[in-house]
């Protein structure tokens, strides 16, 4: 190391990945001493190297077994900087040091997510490092595997539209809808190419359909004789699934509210190769939005929310996010009123509840902001 290098020293701590990487990044470090007084699991010190790794730094994990020995490391490097983000014993030393010896000393604060200067007691005056989503998650243990089905082409201008008439004429019963999507589906089956051919018994059935009728305008489909056709090969996919159908319209609307620093939809999360655990070694989620580092998670209902869905997402947001992390469902349903037990157990887990009467107002985006920065507001549960 040379003296014109930046150098930060830091207590490392498993269950915090995010505290242990922001500060130094910020700094711009060149190098990350992690000072500690207990053993810490191969893998997370791994996940924290290879992250450095990617920003351009290096580090090193010391485990201290005496005082005196941080004194060494405060005479070798005297203008380190020493993170504080964290409340352990060997921090509170480091910080007696930093004192003793007048090293700068940074701290990230959660609640404001911002980095602070502890002498100058104010936020650091340049850019405030923003991970990415996929940075957030490879913290958390996991790497984005794949995609399971595509996310609208916000380009495709007609397509969204087409998106969010069909969801928002339907909210009032969209489970009616959803039941729609699969019956027509299910009587046409899977194809491929343009068009196929169907039963004089599949027509009569799909024609008459009443929301056939109602939804006539949006042209989902065409129906020439025994001919079936969707309107274009995106629409054959919100077809053969269901669900897509409030995932893309979230989506739509969350990306174009520009809001959020980055937006995903029907992500696959693989964690085999980097945790052992009792859960499967990946798991599925409908979107993921990230603000300020502020990770959500979100799981999409289009019929009912049950208690598995929200332990399900919960989980997912333990696993893969961090302290700053939160979670929500989103269903087309009054839950408070449909379900005020369900209702009640998203609140004491604290899963915001983006529901039918959010979507009706045009909330359901700020609302899910609102749940990404803390501030998510629960209604009260009517008798």
């Amino acid at each position: 190391m040379t003296e014109e290098q930046t150098v930060v020293f830091k207590v490392f701590e498993d269950d915090k990945m995010l505290d242990n990487v922001i500060v130094p990044i910020a700094m711009g470090a060149d190098h990350v001493f992690y000072f500690s007084h207990v053993d810490h699991s191969e893998k997370s010190m791994n996940i924290c190297r290879e992250f450095l790794k990617r920003n351009e730094a290096g580090c090193s994990f010391l485990f201290m077994d005496e005082d005196y020995d941080l004194e060494y490391w405060f005479r070798r490097y005297p203008s380190a900087i020493v993170d504080m983000t964290g409340a352990r014993y060997i921090l509170l030393r480091l910080f007696e040091l930093a004192n003793q010896y007048q090293n700068p000393i940074f701290y990230f604060d959660s609640e404001e997510n911002t980095i602070k200067n502890y002498r100058a007691r104010k936020s650091m005056s340049y850019p405030y490092p923003l991970l990415t989503i996929e940075d957030i998650v490879y913290l958390g243990g996991g790497t984005i595997q794949k995609h399971i089905h595509n996310a609208p082409n916000l380009n495709n201008k007609k397509h969204c539209e087409l998106i969010r008439r069909a969801v928002e004429m339907n909210i009032e019963q969209y489970d009616r809808f959803v039941s729609y999507v699969n019956s027509v589906h299910s009587m046409v089956g899977k194809f491929d190419g343009e068009t196929t051919e169907i039963s004089d018994e599949a027509v009569k059935k799909i024609k008459n359909y009443e929301l056939t009728r109602t939804m006539k305008e949006l042209r989902l489909f065409t129906i020439n004789g025994n001919a079936f056709s969707y309107r274009s090969r995106e629409v054959k996919q919100l077809f053969e699934v269901a669900g897509s159908w409030l995932e893309s319209y979230l989506y739509i609307k969350m990306k174009e509210s520009e809001l959020f620093d980055d937006v995903m939809m029907s992500v696959v999360i693989d964690f085999s190769s980097r945790r052992r655990t009792p859960y499967p070694v990946t798991c599925e989620l409908d979107l993921l939005a990230l603000r300020d580092n502020r990770l959500i998670f979100i799981s999409c209902k289009s019929n009912k929310v049950d208690s598995s869905a929200l332990y399900e997402v919960k989980l997912h947001s333990t696993l893969f996010g961090n302290q700053l992390s939160t979670s929500a469902v989103c269903t087309a349903e009054e839950l408070d009123r449909r379900n005020p037990s369900i209702y009640t157990k998203a609140r004491e887990l604290g899963i915001a509840v983006i529901d039918r009467s959010l979507m009706k107002e045009d909330r359901a985006v700020d609302a899910l902001l609102d749940a990404a920065l803390g501030k998510f507001e629960y209604e009260e549960i009517r008798p």
